[in-house]
């Protein structure tokens, strides 16, 4: 976990007040661009995958992680550069990265873990502060589309019963830390209710069980594509629904798709709308959906498919009898692939539904 690793690494291989992100980035330093909320100690390989896919694609992002970016020091020496020696914590350094990352029009991405199912990353009073000022600085917020659920983010009890009043910076066994206090009184009596609806209203759209959604502002492209589909594969996730309309992910991301989905038992609907698919894309994915007998929806609207994907795709319904909506609107296609996929898609079914 994160926890071993600055304990055992951290704090004997970096001192004298230099974090690891100044240390490695002191002759050219980064803009920040991307603040990580996560919940401290989680599984340190879990966490690193979880952020390179949705930033691999993002070569020289400056990017905010607490533990990284901050010198790992005593207890004195980490609050002070938490409130940056003030009382109110509204001025500290969280704040100043958020407003970083708002001027570069960058995002927050919220990241959840397995320890924290029971109770959920909004157990953490820090996640539930970040997610308030990332409100209050405008900062868009991405929930990383794996651990998106209500469960990852409001644990067992859900998020209806969510009292951030009751949210805890350290161990919960023992007495108030000293940024849990700044936190509290930063908030006030009256600030809990305008926090809860906050975070609530941020979280409204926590995906349901079995669905993949990927952020539209996170552009993961076609490395971050093979990372998702890795850990779907690794985790043994049962996704059914896969969404990744508006990433980027272009004929290299389709080819991924088609090599990785085609042994694939679980995901039935593939919305992959506005993604720069060309011909060759659209090759690769006909090729895979000739022996992929789960898909029944495939979305390529607004992409770039010309004659020779059309054909191809219209070869392969031929064949698939699974599928029983295509939509292409919005592409490159002549008369020549219309007219391939009308004529296939008269001989299918009546609730057959292609969109051109």
């Amino acid at each position: 976990t994160w926890g071993v690793f600055v304990e055992d690494h951290v704090r004997k291989s970096y001192s004298e007040g230099r974090s690891i992100a100044v240390t490695k980035n002191e002759d050219d330093p980064k803009k920040v661009a991307l603040m990580v909320s996560h919940c401290w100690d989680e599984p340190m390989g879990k966490f690193l995958r979880d952020v390179l896919i949705l930033t691999s694609s993002k070569e020289h992002l400056g990017m905010f992680v607490c533990f990284l970016s901050l010198y790992q020091g005593t207890k004195e020496e980490l609050n002070a550069q938490v409130t940056q020696g003030s009382s109110d914590i509204k001025t500290g350094c969280f704040a100043e990265v958020l407003r970083s990352v708002k001027a570069a029009d960058g995002v927050m991405m919220v990241v959840s873990n397995e320890k924290v199912l029971d109770k959920g990353l909004y157990s953490r009073l820090w996640c539930t502060w970040e997610v308030a000022c990332a409100v209050q600085e405008n900062v868009r917020i991405i929930v990383h589309p794996l651990t998106g659920t209500e469960r990852y983010l409001f644990g067992t009890s859900g998020k209806r019963n969510f009292q951030p009043r009751l949210g805890r910076c350290g161990n919960p066994a023992l007495a108030e830390t000293e940024d849990e206090k700044c936190i509290r009184n930063a908030i006030g009596d009256a600030g809990w209710d305008p926090i809860r609806e906050t975070v609530l209203k941020v979280s409204q759209f926590t995906v349901a069980r079995g669905v993949i959604d990927v952020d539209t502002k996170a552009k993961i492209g076609p490395k971050g594509t093979k990372l998702l589909l890795e850990a779907i594969t690794t985790d043994n996730i049962a996704a059914e629904r896969l969404w990744l309309n508006d990433n980027e992910i272009g004929d290299c991301g389709a080819k991924v798709l088609a090599t990785m989905l085609q042994h694939n038992r679980t995901i039935t609907n593939l919305l992959l709308y506005s993604n720069e698919i060309g011909d060759l894309g659209a090759q690769a994915l006909a090729t895979m959906l000739q022996h992929n007998r789960t898909v029944t929806t495939l979305n390529l609207r607004s992409n770039a498919i010309g004659d020779l994907g059309a054909q191809a795709l219209a070869s392969m319904l031929q064949h698939n009898t699974t599928i029983n909506a295509l939509s292409l609107v919005g592409n490159k296609i002549g008369d020549v692939g219309a007219q391939a996929l009308r004529d296939v898609a008269d001989k299918k079914r009546a609730d057959f539904d292609l969109k051109l």
